[in-house]
């Protein structure tokens, strides 16, 4: 069983790539026995995902000539996705995250400028694709990794613009766009119903901030490694609930609740 874990990490990470976002317990793929699809072979399984990045840590990438952007003080994400997930021999999980997001951006130490320097979006479409694997199992103690893509699709939905963090930057249409890459290391302590896990994550995000014919933004993470910690309760056999933090390369918090079909 341990080489075909391997065998389905090599097999799955060039396809899925690897993201950022809620990540979940290494045990997640044992945890649900419930529902008309659970078998041994598979199981199917659906929830709700609140997630809340605080504080995402990027820096400017490119800039154009003589422009003297700071690096922001706070980038804020605010997302919630339904959850689908096809769980193989209680072992490795393959899921995806769709819904909703809305990310603010500001400044610390603000330029001089004749408006507004923030960056506000309203909510729109966001998904996340991922892989998860039990490695190693020691009686309650779980070893898993995880690999998730997350996308913020270009989208023409700001709803308070940038103005004069260089000059020229236009009143007209900005758009913007998100992708986050993430592998994750973590274990997992079961208690009976409890469960208690945290890990080491590796991150990498980029962010552009776009308007037609000007030149475009482009931020990335101050930091590639991060670490989060969690609990999950099993509430029945077909029924779960997260509480998750993440610090470091960004400060967040997320809830899920996950039932089996």
């Amino acid at each position: 069983m341990r080489y075909f874990s391997y065998f389905i990490i090599l097999y799955f990470l060039p396809v899925v790539y690897l993201q950022a976002s809620y990540t979940g317990s290494p045990a997640d793929p044992s945890f649900l026995q419930g529902g008309f699809t659970s078998q041994y072979l598979f199981h199917i399984s659906s929830g709700y995902i609140n997630d809340t990045v605080w504080d995402k840590k990027i820096r400017p990438k490119t800039l154009p000539d003589s422009t003297a952007l700071k690096t922001p003080q706070e980038f804020k994400i605010e997302s919630q996705w339904g959850a689908i997930i096809l769980t193989l021999l209680k072992r490795l999980s393959v899921y995806t995250y769709l819904g909703v997001s809305k990310e603010k951006m500001d400044w610390e130490n603000k330029p001089n400028y004749y408006g507004d320097e923030n960056l506000k979006t309203k909510s729109h479409f966001s998904f996340s694709l991922g892989t998860k694997v039990i490695l190693l199992r020691f009686g309650s103690l779980q070893i898993g990794v995880n690999a998730q893509y997350f996308s913020i699709p270009s989208v023409e939905t700001i709803e308070k613009r940038i103005r004069d963090l260089y000059i020229p930057f236009p009143l007209s249409d900005q758009y913007l766009e998100l992708k986050e890459w993430q592998a994750a290391v973590s274990a997992v302590k079961i208690l009976g119903p409890f469960s208690v896990y945290g890990g080491l994550k590796w991150m990498q995000s980029k962010l552009k901030v776009s308007a037609t014919g000007e030149p475009t933004l482009r931020f990335i993470n101050q930091k590639n490694l991060g670490l989060f910690t969690g609990l999950t309760i099993n509430i029945t056999r077909a029924l779960y609930g997260t509480i998750e933090g993440r610090f470091f390369d960004e400060y967040a918090l997320s809830f899920a609740t996950i039932t089996a079909f």
